[in-house]
């Protein structure tokens, strides 16, 4: 791990001075090998969620029946140092990816100058797309597309990637009590890990 930036952190840039009488927030790691205590990893399918409990989950189930071809599964995986990491792997679907939710976080001192920060190793992904969700409030979430550089990282192992915060922000968003702060979505076909 980084010194400043946990992997799937919400943290302020450590080269940036802070506000006048204010300290930085601190780091909030929502998963460092392991999800942060109370944040729950899960697989997305376009009408469900299932939750990872063990090594890995298949969300299968109310899949082959809508959607015959069609796959997600997520596991635990090796990433970089051989620190815990979770590989998605989709294939056929047109929505797929890992969600990291849990309790009420307040996100608000994070835009300014934060950073959403993780690695990310894309095995596969000349068939499909990634991209990156924030949550905002009740019912809201801000994305940002990585469809392309997603195909341009394949096969080049791991990749650190910062993306700001104010990628994810629009005037009327509310980040005071946010419970999915983090989805990496998946379409088409693919196989990445996040670390």
């Amino acid at each position: 791990m980084r010194a400043g930036l946990a992997a799937i952190s919400l943290s302020i840039a450590s080269m940036l001075p802070a506000a006048a009488h204010a300290a930085p927030p601190t780091d909030l790691v929502l998963f460092d090998g392991a999800p942060r205590q109370g944040v729950t990893v899960s697989v997305v399918a376009p009408r469900t969620e299932h939750v990872l409990r063990g090594e890995r989950v298949d969300a299968a189930i109310g899949l082959r029946a809508r959607l015959s071809g069609s796959a997600i599964r997520l596991a635990r995986s090796e990433g970089p140092g051989g620190s815990g990491a979770l590989t998605l792997r989709w294939n056929d679907i047109w929505k797929s990816g890992v969600r990291l939710a849990g309790p009420s976080f307040d996100l608000r001192p994070y835009l300014p100058a934060g950073t959403l920060a993780f690695d990310l190793k894309v095995d596969a992904l000349d068939k499909g797309g990634i991209l990156f969700r924030v949550g905002c409030g009740s019912d809201c979430e801000r994305h940002v597309s990585w469809v392309l550089p997603g195909r341009a990282a394949q096969g080049k192992g791991w990749q650190r990637i910062v993306l700001s915060m104010s990628c994810f922000a629009r005037d009327g968003d509310d980040f005071g009590a946010v419970t999915r702060p983090f989805l990496l979505e998946g379409t088409g076909s693919g196989q990445v890990a996040i670390a």
